[in-house]
């Protein structure tokens, strides 16, 4: 284990000025959402979420039973994410630092309190991994 990231709730800004319900959940919520700078964990709970199912972090199940979100839209590239939460389709919820490297006009970042951090990683291949890769992970390690 390398390191441990902060998670930050992605918003629509376009649906955060809407007036009338969107398919996908109530506008009111999300307007009410954006118009903050930080969100409980338990929040989004009460949205819809948008959730990217190949590269993604966050997926329903890390809420408690009963208080999960709702499954609004599935994405299968981060792109497809973006676009989705961009859109007004739902609430979603990334590693911190996808807000400081993808920044998106129609996307405001919340900083997400008390949700459990995203465990980042280093894997190598258990032989011949590349000589630079061997030396990242030795240095890595050691720090």
């Amino acid at each position: 284990m390398l390191l441990h990231e902060p998670r930050v709730a992605a918003l629509s800004r376009a649906a955060a000025t809407a007036r009338q319900k969107t398919r996908t959940g109530d506008a009111a919520a999300v307007r009410a959402a954006a118009g903050r700078r930080v969100l409980d964990r338990a929040e989004p709970a009460e949205l819809p979420l948008v959730v990217n199912t190949v590269n993604g972090s966050t997926r329903p199940e890390p809420w408690p039973a009963g208080r999960r979100p709702q499954l609004a839209r599935t994405a299968g590239n981060f792109d497809e994410w973006l676009e989705a939460v961009a859109a007004g389709h739902g609430v979603g919820v990334a590693p911190e630092p996808v807000a400081r490297r993808h920044s998106h006009p129609g996307i405001r970042y919340l900083r997400l309190k008390n949700a459990p951090p995203v465990p980042v990683r280093l894997a190598l291949p258990a032989r011949d991994a590349h000589p630079p890769a061997e030396c990242f992970s030795a240095l890595a390690l050691a720090a």
